[in-house]
């Protein structure tokens, strides 16, 4: 199973550790941030757990 979420500080990395998971933070602007609500638009990354 896996799934996506959005990173500006932390948010697919800690709770992916937290479950013994892998969470990538992507470069910023790399995968459109569509459908998501940006914190912080130049920050936001959408990444895989």
């Amino acid at each position: 199973a896996g799934a996506i979420g959005t990173d500006t500080g932390g948010s697919v990395r800690i709770p992916a550790a937290w479950n013994g998971l892998v969470g990538l933070k992507t470069t910023a602007g790399r995968l459109p941030l569509s459908g998501t609500v940006p914190l912080s638009p130049s920050f936001d990354t959408v990444g895989p757990l």
